[in-house]
């Protein structure tokens, strides 16, 4: 081999050190894109995730108004013997919303409706009227429109039949 072959070799070495220098700063831009696009797809489930919880929390204080409700009315159906004034579906039912600390924002609609029935399943005492009253009650928080529902919006009913003999 010639002193100019080996020149040429040594060339060639500098050309390959040079161009590899900058293959290492390509991989580390990658590596840092994909770290960032991790960290923004877990940071975007987090707050999904927590706007589930929320909406979970209040799913069980709507339940919890709800039944409070309805308990609210077998009060007063059992001291009254009546369905609470007011509270006839056809008006509307008696609404009101919760002032209270954990069900505080909450409105309550509570429907109370009686019909009595006549039964004769006492033989001692004959003909006896039983009255059936047909408890709703529903509770909600947020706001529904026209448009739709707000992403907070949620909505429980529950409903009772008291019967009492009169």
């Amino acid at each position: 081999m010639r002193h100019n072959d080996v020149n040429k070799f040594n060339h060639l070495k500098k050309i390959n050190r040079v161009s590899s220098v900058g293959s290492a700063l390509i991989t580390v831009i990658f590596i840092m894109v994909v770290m960032a696009g991790a960290v923004l797809m877990m940071s975007s489930l987090l707050n999904v995730q927590n706007a589930q919880n929320i909406t979970v929390m209040q799913s069980a204080r709507a339940t919890f108004a709800a039944n409070s409700g309805l308990e609210w009315a077998a009060f007063k159906i059992k001291s009254d013997s009546a369905c609470p004034a007011n509270s006839s579906p056809g008006v509307g039912g008696i609404a009101w919303t919760v002032t209270e600390q954990d069900l505080n924002g909450y409105s309550i609609t509570v429907t109370c409706e009686k019909t009595i029935f006549n039964d004769d399943y006492d033989a001692i005492l004959g003909q006896v009227n039983v009255s059936v009253y047909h408890v709703i009650s529903t509770a909600e928080i947020g706001d529904w429109s026209v448009l739709g529902a707000t992403p907070d919006y949620v909505f429980r009913r529950v409903e009772a039949f008291f019967e009492y003999a009169d």
